[in-house]
C-alpha cells in the first residue's frame, strides 16, 4: 500500500480511518512532487548532453513511512494513530532513496518539498466526489495472495 502513498494515508484520514504500516514504519523512501518528474524530464528531453543515458529522478532526501504518516496527520489535523500489526509486504526492500546528482550536473534541482506534496494533492482531494474507501478490499487481496504477511517472533 506504499503505492501512492500520499493517495492512501490522505484518502483515509479523510474517511477518519487510520492507515496500516507496515514493518516498523522505519522503511526509508524517497517522495518527489509530480511537477518535479515532469520539470526533470523536461530538462533532459532538452538537453543534448543527456542522450542516450538514463536518469534516477528523486529528490535525494530520504523519509521514513512513519514520518511521512506523523507529516500528513500534522497537515490534516488529526490524531489518529497509525495501525502497526507486524504485518510486512513479501518481497519489499527496506530502503530506496535516488541520487538524483546527473541530473543535477545538467542543472536540475527539485523544487518542491513534502509538505507542498502534500498540499497540493489535498487540495486535489477536496475537490473529489464519492472517496470510496477501497483499501479494505485491496488488504483482502493482498493478503489472499500472501503479498503481505505477518512476522514471526
Amino acid at each position: 500500500m506504499y503505492t501512492g502513498i500520499l493517495r492512501s494515508f490522505a484518502t483515509l484520514l479523510t474517511l477518519g480511518q487510520p492507515s496500516v504500516i507496515f514493518e516498523d514504519g522505519m522503511l526509508m523512501r524517497d517522495y518527489i512532487h509530480i511537477d518535479d518528474v515532469v520539470s526533470a524530464n523536461m530538462c533532459v528531453l532538452e538537453s543534448s548532453e543527456a542522450d542516450y543515458q538514463s536518469f534516477n529522478v528523486g529528490s535525494g532526501v530520504s523519509t521514513t513511512v512513519l514520518e511521512f504518516y506523523k507529516e500528513i496527520s500534522e497537515y490534516m489535523n488529526s490524531s489518529l494513530k497509525p495501525i502497526m500489526n507486524g504485518e510486512f509486504r513479501v518481497g519489499d526492500v527496506r530502503h530506496i532513496v535516488s541520487s538524483p546528482a546527473k541530473l543535477e550536473a545538467l542543472g536540475w534541482k527539485p523544487k518542491k518539498n513534502l509538505r507542498d506534496m502534500i498540499a497540493d494533492y489535498l487540495e486535489y482531494l477536496n475537490e473529489a466526489e464519492n472517496l470510496d474507501d477501497y483499501f479494505a478490499s485491496a488488504m483482502r487481496d493482498m493478503k489472499t495472495k500472501t503479498a503481505i504477511m505477518k512476522a514471526q517472533r
